[in-house]
Protein backbone atom coordinates (compact mmCIF):
# COMPACT_ATOMS: atom_id res chain seq x y z
CA UNK A 1 0.00 0.00 0.00
CA UNK A 2 1.34 3.52 -1.06
CA UNK A 3 0.18 6.70 1.56
CA UNK A 4 0.79 9.59 0.24
CA UNK A 5 -0.22 13.31 2.25
CA UNK A 6 -1.38 16.17 0.21
CA UNK A 7 -1.37 19.73 1.57
CA UNK A 8 -3.86 22.29 0.17
CA UNK A 9 -5.82 25.37 0.57
CA UNK A 10 -9.15 23.02 0.28
CA UNK A 11 -10.60 20.48 0.27
CA UNK A 12 -11.59 20.02 -3.36
CA UNK A 13 -8.30 21.52 -4.40
CA UNK A 14 -6.27 18.41 -2.00
CA UNK A 15 -9.04 16.01 -3.64
CA UNK A 16 -7.92 17.38 -7.54
CA UNK A 17 -4.20 16.59 -6.28
CA UNK A 18 -4.88 12.73 -4.84
CA UNK A 19 -7.08 11.90 -8.16
CA UNK A 20 -4.40 13.63 -10.46
CA UNK A 21 -1.56 11.56 -8.13
CA UNK A 22 -3.13 8.31 -7.09
CA UNK A 23 -5.76 7.89 -9.37
CA UNK A 24 -9.42 7.55 -8.43
CA UNK A 25 -8.87 4.08 -6.74
CA UNK A 26 -7.44 6.33 -3.67
CA UNK A 27 -8.99 6.25 -0.07
CA UNK A 28 -8.39 8.70 2.44
CA UNK A 29 -7.19 7.74 5.52
CA UNK A 30 -7.28 10.77 7.25
CA UNK A 31 -8.09 14.59 6.89
CA UNK A 32 -7.55 17.83 8.76
CA UNK A 33 -8.04 21.34 8.66
CA UNK A 34 -4.36 23.11 9.97
CA UNK A 35 -5.20 25.32 12.44
CA UNK A 36 -2.70 28.37 12.40
CA UNK A 37 -2.95 28.15 8.09
CA UNK A 38 -6.27 26.82 7.74
CA UNK A 39 -5.15 23.94 4.84
CA UNK A 40 -5.86 21.45 4.55
CA UNK A 41 -4.26 18.16 5.33
CA UNK A 42 -5.13 14.69 3.60
CA UNK A 43 -3.58 11.41 3.63
CA UNK A 44 -4.51 8.92 0.78
CA UNK A 45 -3.39 5.54 0.14
CA UNK A 46 -3.67 3.21 -2.87
CA UNK A 47 -2.49 -0.28 -3.54
CA UNK A 48 0.70 -0.58 -5.11
CA UNK A 49 0.72 -2.73 -8.37
CA UNK A 50 2.27 -5.98 -8.39
CA UNK A 51 4.91 -4.63 -10.72
CA UNK A 52 6.58 -2.59 -8.15
CA UNK A 53 10.01 -1.67 -8.47
CA UNK A 54 11.32 -1.57 -5.08
CA UNK A 55 14.96 -1.20 -5.64
CA UNK A 56 16.90 1.91 -4.43
CA UNK A 57 17.72 4.57 -6.72
CA UNK A 58 20.52 7.30 -6.86
CA UNK A 59 20.74 10.94 -6.90
CA UNK A 60 18.78 14.31 -7.08
CA UNK A 61 15.78 12.51 -8.75
CA UNK A 62 15.79 10.00 -5.96
CA UNK A 63 15.93 12.77 -3.40
CA UNK A 64 12.86 14.53 -5.06
CA UNK A 65 11.05 11.34 -5.91
CA UNK A 66 11.09 9.86 -1.74
CA UNK A 67 9.82 13.51 -0.92
CA UNK A 68 7.29 12.97 -3.40
CA UNK A 69 6.52 9.34 -1.95
CA UNK A 70 6.98 10.45 1.54
CA UNK A 71 3.85 13.13 1.19
CA UNK A 72 6.09 16.55 0.86
CA UNK A 73 3.49 19.52 0.91
CA UNK A 74 2.79 20.14 -2.31
CA UNK A 75 5.20 23.36 -3.33
CA UNK A 76 7.74 22.34 -0.64
CA UNK A 77 10.56 20.97 -3.69
CA UNK A 78 9.61 23.90 -5.46
CA UNK A 79 11.19 25.80 -2.71
CA UNK A 80 14.11 23.75 -2.44
CA UNK A 81 17.52 25.25 -3.56
CA UNK A 82 17.69 24.93 -7.69
CA UNK A 83 20.74 22.72 -7.16
CA UNK A 84 18.86 20.07 -5.51
CA UNK A 85 15.86 19.43 -8.15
Amino acid sequence: MRLKTFTAASMGEAMEHVRQTLGEDAVIISSQTLPATGDVWVTAAIDQPDDFDAKPSTGTAAIIQALNDHGAPIGFIDKMPAHLH
